[in-house]
């Protein structure tokens, strides 16, 4: 997993891409389905209407979340040999 970096002056000054306490996180792997460009609001920037803090950023569909989560319940694991 990797983290966003921001350059944290301006964010100290309440000017900048993201707070300094707020931090993104981020995991890459093979996509099914092309990827949703979405924004990213903190709480508080939705509760006072502001602009998000990063304007798009390619995220999983919603589709491929729901199919890896059914999978992952509807598939049983693999049984471990007995010792």
């Amino acid at each position: 997993m990797a983290g966003i970096g921001v350059r944290r002056e301006p964010a100290e000054a309440g000017e900048g891409a993201l707070r300094p306490t707020i931090q993104i996180e981020t995991a890459v792997w093979p996509l099914y389905r092309p990827a949703v460009n979405l924004p990213v609001f903190s709480f508080v920037a939705e509760a006072l209407q502001r602009p998000p803090e990063v304007a798009k950023i390619e995220c999983v569909s919603i589709l491929e979340t729901a199919a890896s989560s059914w999978h992952s319940r509807a598939v049983p694991a693999p049984s471990l040999p007995a010792s």
